[in-house]
């Protein structure tokens, strides 16, 4: 690997100065940290001077790996963009829990690493979205977590339709619902009640909202299948999102369809820690 993308998410307490150490690292390591102008404007001027400056879409089409320093939202938000130039990413974490990145702050001697080719890729399933209203698609997104249908008021519910296939498997009033990858299981899904599932796994799950049934459960569905849904009320407008990203709002004919994506995350792993492993870390904080 010799040309490093560099993304960091200066929202995030304690970015800037793992940036500069990491552009100081990976500048002695004898490789190249590219970055985009936003990026630019932000790093202190020590990490600034060692970092070279190319637009967003050559730092992706021409770069060996992307660094991303921050949060697993920050991984996400790259997701998209690095699997279609299928370009592998090594998440530094300066948030909170951090299941997708590899390194923490203070482990940037890994990085030797990286510049010697000892690492391994850890390939991750993506999914598709899309919605159709009227025969047109008004919207559509490749997501690495999760897509979230949720209703947009705290007082009413709504209610969802879900069909896998073609076929009608669920009738439910809640709050919303959840499609996952195996990568999106422990987020939002796990806090909803959903199953935690190992990572290389190919398939997805579907978890209902605070579903005012007490038949409504979660359920695991092969990679292979399509799911599509409807939600909304006239009375109470749901909203999707994918990845946590900007709201959209869906009308009750709308219909969402949820599908293995071609494109794939590519994650570089640095250090032998398990699934379950990190599971048992992470969770038990």
């Amino acid at each position: 690997m010799k040309k490093i993308f560099l993304y960091p998410n200066f929202t995030k307490e304690g970015t800037q100065d793992a940036a500069e150490q990491i552009v100081r690292r990976l500048v002695e390591l004898d490789m190249e940290v590219w970055c985009d102008r936003e990026t630019m404007e932000k790093l202190p001027s020590s990490a600034g001077a060692g970092c070279q400056f190319r637009d967003y879409r050559q730092c992706l089409a021409e770069c060996q790996a992307a660094l991303v320093i921050g949060g697993d939202g920050s991984i996400l938000r790259l997701a998209p963009d690095a699997a279609r130039h299928d370009l592998p990413i090594l998440g530094v974490n300066t948030g909170k829990l951090g299941f997708m990145s590899e390194l923490d702050a203070h482990e940037l001697h890994h990085l030797k690493d990286l510049a010697q080719g000892r690492y391994t890729i850890d390939t991750r399933m993506m999914l598709d979205v899309s919605v159709c209203r009227q025969g047109e698609q008004v919207y559509a997104a490749s997501l690495l977590n999760d897509v979230v249908i949720t209703k947009w008021t705290q007082a009413r519910l709504i209610g969802v339709a879900v069909s896998v296939d073609g076929v009608l498997t669920a009738s439910i009033q809640g709050d919303g619902i959840i499609v996952a990858t195996p990568t999106g299981s422990t987020a939002y899904t796990l806090s909803a009640g959903g199953p935690i599932i190992e990572p290389n796994a190919n398939c997805m799950a579907v978890t209902p909202i605070c579903a005012h049934e007490l038949g409504a459960k979660p359920f695991v569905l092969s990679a292979e299948r399509t799911v599509a849904i409807a939600a909304g009320a006239e009375d109470n407008q749901a909203f999707l999102s994918a990845d946590g990203g900007a709201p959209f709002a869906i009308d009750p004919a709308d219909i969402v369809a949820v599908r293995r994506s071609q494109w794939q995350t590519r994650l570089i792993r640095l250090k032998n820690i398990g699934f379950y492993q990190l599971i048992h870390k992470k969770l038990s904080i």
